[in-house]
C-alpha cells in the first residue's frame, strides 16, 4: 500500500465518521455536496471516497467535506540539501 493509498483511506474515514455524526446516508450527502459546488456527485462516489477507493475529482472531494463543514489542505515542502542537513546537525565540541 503506498502513501497515496493511505492518505486517502484515511481522508475517506473522516468523511464517513462526520457523515454518520450528521445521521446522513451517501445520498443525502451527494445532494448536499452538490450544493457546495461539486458538479453532479452520485452516492456510489460517496462511497467510494468513504472506501479510500475514489479516483475522480478532488473538486468532488472538496465539495463533499464543505458539506460536512471540513476542508482539504495539503502541504508541500522542500527536501532539504545536504549541507543544509550538516549546518542543523553539526557537533557542538
Amino acid at each position: 500500500m503506498t502513501n497515496h493509498d493511505e492518505y486517502l483511506k484515511e481522508i475517506g474515514a473522516v468523511i464517513k465518521r462526520l457523515r454518520a455524526e450528521k445521521g446522513w446516508n451517501q445520498d443525502t450527502l451527494a445532494r448536499e455536496a452538490a450544493m457546495h459546488g461539486a458538479p453532479v456527485i452520485h452516492r456510489q462516489e460517496v462511497s467510494q471516497m468513504e472506501n479510500g477507493q475514489f479516483k475522480g475529482s478532488i473538486r468532488k472531494v472538496q465539495a463533499v467535506l464543505r458539506a460536512l463543514r471540513y476542508t482539504l489542505t495539503a502541504s508541500v515542502a522542500r527536501i532539504p540539501q545536504l549541507d543544509e542537513l550538516d549546518a542543523l546537525f553539526q557537533d557542538e565540541d
